[in-house]
């Protein structure tokens, strides 16, 4: 930001408007760009095969399949948001009347690391269903750069999509799972 400020601050003036506005034409560009890159809701399940903490290769779109309901987030035993968002998650369910909700942790570490994933889920003793992205098939489908990355799943059909984690976000993402 500096070298920006100092490139235009040692500018002619009559030039100086010129590279704010194709740096605002730039920014503008890179902004509904990501827009239009990230996942939308409304879109069914990919169809990828992930893994089972047991190492079986599963379709995502089976295992969802017999769910109504299911939030999906991915994370990372590297992702200090991922592991507050999970923690947070687990908390609020704990909290619900209704106990019965489906939550599949995606893990998105790679081949070498998953079984420190694997390991990482059961010491934090994480009701969810834990499943491997060590290639991250999954985490391409859905069109993710990195995570956190949660979203609600209802009968196969994306409903709602978020990207990060913000401290309190996750009771956004069970009044999307609650809503009818």
């Amino acid at each position: 930001m500096f070298l920006v400020f100092t490139f235009l601050t040692y500018q002619k003036p009559y030039l100086r408007k010129y590279s704010i506005l194709n740096m605002y034409k730039q920014l503008m560009l890179l902004f509904f760009t990501s827009c239009f890159l990230l996942p939308k809701a409304q879109q069914p399940a990919p169809k990828v095969f992930i893994k089972t903490e047991t190492g079986k290769s599963v379709l995502f779109s089976d295992v969802i399949k017999n769910d109504t309901n299911a939030i999906v987030v991915f994370w990372a035993t590297w992702c200090n948001p991922c592991i507050n968002e999970l923690e947070n998650l687990k908390f609020l369910i704990s909290q619900q009347q209704n106990k019965n909700i489906k939550v599949y942790a995606v893990s998105v570490d790679d081949s070498r690391t998953s079984n420190k994933a694997k390991s990482f889920a059961k010491s934090k003793r994480w009701p969810f269903t834990i499943l491997l992205d060590p290639n991250n098939d999954l985490m391409r489908a859905f069109n993710i750069s990195n995570p956190p990355y949660s979203c609600v799943i209802k009968k196969g059909v994306i409903s709602f999509a978020k990207n990060g984690y913000i401290q309190g976000s996750e009771t956004e993402l069970l009044k999307a799972y609650n809503k009818n």
